[in-house]
């Protein structure tokens, strides 16, 4: 049996996601210096939102492209727990629920392939 959360429960965590990751995004961009990394952090927050946006695209018109795009966005969550770390362990804190909200929903997607 394959769990299937509420549209209530999908909205507020995926604002919730949002939300923190904006935190996460501010706090970088107010403590980081204007160097490679920093530039290189933002470029992986805008694939990063790029990624989420483009999942529900995919996850609600093509199944097997939204599984694969939600691997990709498994990795650019991951990817910046490790970048934003050594700036502040505080938004790098605020992107760990984001992680693993994406890795349920990449599970989700997963089983919704599956089922078509």
């Amino acid at each position: 049996m394959a769990w299937n959360p509420s549209q209530t429960v999908i909205g507020t965590l995926w604002s919730s996601v949002f939300l923190l990751r904006t935190l996460a995004a501010l706090i970088v961009w107010k403590k980081a210096p204007r160097n490679r990394l920093f530039w290189c952090i933002i470029g992986v927050f805008l694939a990063n939102w790029l990624l989420n946006v483009t999942w529900s695209y995919f996850f609600f018109t093509h199944q097997t492209p939204a599984f694969w795009e939600a691997g990709l966005l498994d990795v650019s969550v991951l990817a910046l727990i490790f970048l934003v770390w050594p700036i502040s362990r505080l938004a790098s804190g605020l992107l760990v629920p984001g992680a693993a909200w994406v890795l349920i929903a990449t599970y989700l997607t997963y089983l919704s392939w599956m089922l078509k």
